[in-house]
């Protein structure tokens, strides 16, 4: 008899048919084989529905979930999917990207081992829209060695959450499915940066496992929700809602909270945003974090002082190596 832990892999799709089929595909062909698949789409316009209906009768497939309406959050789909989810653990695959065959095994493993662990993630390595790998730079701080590492839940908040979204891509995430309901389901209003306040309750729930395995396939494209709301300002309204949200839950200290003040203010300086809506990100973040043009200029300083004294954090040194 199996005794292994049934995973719940969530795809929710909207409008990636180009890429649908590579991504189920990549999900079935798993070297870990105990999984119910969680199929949903929110009301695509092009042909996603053909392809996820032809998958509706495989044994792996345990819901398809169809929307006659969009939602335009793709969070309400995260929600629909985790409360159909029978698994001990929850894969949220997201529909554009695509995973090397051992993700599964890898990730359930680590958790295994870690019984206090609450969430495992993976490297990524970028690719475009046509598969290809891209040559930037990895968001990744760290080494491909293979090493599994586990932190303090709250201190990877400090540390790796407080100043971007480190857990940039879901699809790198394995987590528990029981801490789903302990969250506050906020998150879910915050439609470009609900996945970062996502993961910073749930990384304060347990112990956060690292594979360092690049074993997610992160697809860069312009179709993206990250991709065009920084135009609008949208994102960094959300921005500033999950930064405050960390100040109001975590102790991180006043001298990082000026850091990740300035770091704010940097932040909505050089968005590509019209005078308006730059002035209304100010004041939004001046009224829910208390920030303010000189926390920039001491974020500026830190930065410089930091060459010579290596103690002091700056968004990229303060991250578990």
């Amino acid at each position: 008899m199996d005794n292994s832990p049934m995973v719940s892999v969530i795809l929710p799709n909207y409008n990636h048919v180009v890429y649908l089929k590579e991504r189920i595909e990549s999900i079935l062909n798993q070297t870990y084989q105990n999984f119910e698949l969680i199929l949903l789409d929110d009301c695509s316009a092009d042909n996603s529905c053909d392809i996820l209906n032809a998958y509706k009768e495989h044994p792996k497939v345990s819901a398809l979930m169809l929307n006659e309406k969009n939602t335009g959050n793709t969070f309400l789909q995260w929600d629909r999917g985790i409360r159909l989810a029978k698994g001990k653990y929850v894969w949220i695959a997201e529909s554009d990207d695509t995973a090397d065959i051992h993700f599964l095994e890898a990730t359930v493993a680590a958790l295994e081992l870690n019984p206090s662990a609450i969430m495992c993630l993976t490297g990524s390595i970028l690719i475009d829209g046509q598969g290809q790998r891209m040559k930037r730079k990895s968001r990744d701080r760290w080494k491909e060695t293979g090493e599994v590492k586990t932190f303090d839940g709250k201190e990877y908040v400090k540390h790796n959450l407080l100043y971007r979204n480190y857990v940039y891509n879901a699809s790198m995430v394995l987590f528990k499915r029981e801490v789903y309901d302990k969250l506050d389901k906020s998150f879910q209003q915050l439609r470009c940066a609900g996945d970062w306040q996502f993961w910073v309750e749930v990384a304060q729930e347990g112990k956060v496992v690292e594979v360092r395995r690049k074993l997610n396939y992160f697809r860069q494209h312009t179709n993206k929700v990250t991709s065009r709301s920084k135009y609008t300002g949208e994102g960094m309204f959300n921005t500033i809602d999950v930064m405050s949200y960390m100040f109001s839950c975590t102790d991180v200290g006043w001298y990082r909270k000026c850091l990740v003040r300035g770091e704010c203010y940097r932040l909505i300086a050089k968005l590509p945003v019209s005078p308006d809506i730059r002035a209304r990100l100010y004041v939004e973040a001046r009224g829910k974090m208390g920030v303010l043009p000189v926390h920039y200029y001491l974020e500026r300083i830190n930065r410089i002082l930091a060459f010579v004294i290596p103690f002091l954090p700056t968004h990229r040194k303060d991250k578990f190596k």
